[in-house]
C-alpha cells in the first residue's frame, strides 16, 4: 500500500516540474516575439576589390556582373564565380545568421555585385 505522502510527494514534484516547463515556454515565446520584430539592415555593394564581410548575416547574393571571373571564399572553401552567375545564401529560421567573416570575395579584373542583410 502506497502512503498518503508519496501522493503528495508526486503532486509536489509534478507541479514544479510543470511550472519549470511554463518558465522555458515563456521564454522561448518571449525570445520568438524579439525576433519575430527584428529589423533587418539591407546592403548593396558594387565591386571590383576584394574583402570580407565582417557582420552576423542572415542571408547573401553574389553576382557576377564583370567580364571575367570573381571568386568567394565561403567558411574557407574559395569557388570561382564566371561572368553572369550568381551564388545565393540564407541562412533560415527568424533568427539564424551566419557567423561573421564566413564571406569573402575578390572581385578583381571583374564587378561582384553583393546584397545582403544584417
Amino acid at each position: 500500500m502506497i502512503k498518503r505522502d508519496t501522493y503528495k510527494d508526486i503532486a509536489t514534484a509534478t507541479d514544479q516540474a510543470t511550472a519549470t516547463n511554463q518558465v522555458i515556454a515563456n521564454t522561448n515565446l518571449n525570445n520568438i516575439a524579439t525576433y519575430l520584430g527584428a529589423i533587418r539592415t539591407p546592403v548593396i555593394i558594387s565591386t571590383s576589390a576584394s574583402g570580407t564581410i565582417t557582420q552576423l548575416i542572415h542571408n547573401i547574393s553574389f553576382y557576377n556582373s564583370g567580364a571575367s571571373a570573381g571568386t568567394i571564399t565561403v567558411n574557407g572553401t574559395t569557388i570561382s564565380i564566371p561572368a553572369g552567375v550568381s551564388i545565393n545564401y540564407d541562412a533560415g529560421g527568424n533568427n539564424n545568421r551566419f557567423p561573421a567573416s564566413s564571406f569573402s570575395y575578390n572581385g578583381t579584373g571583374t564587378t561582384l555585385l553583393i546584397s545582403y542583410t544584417q
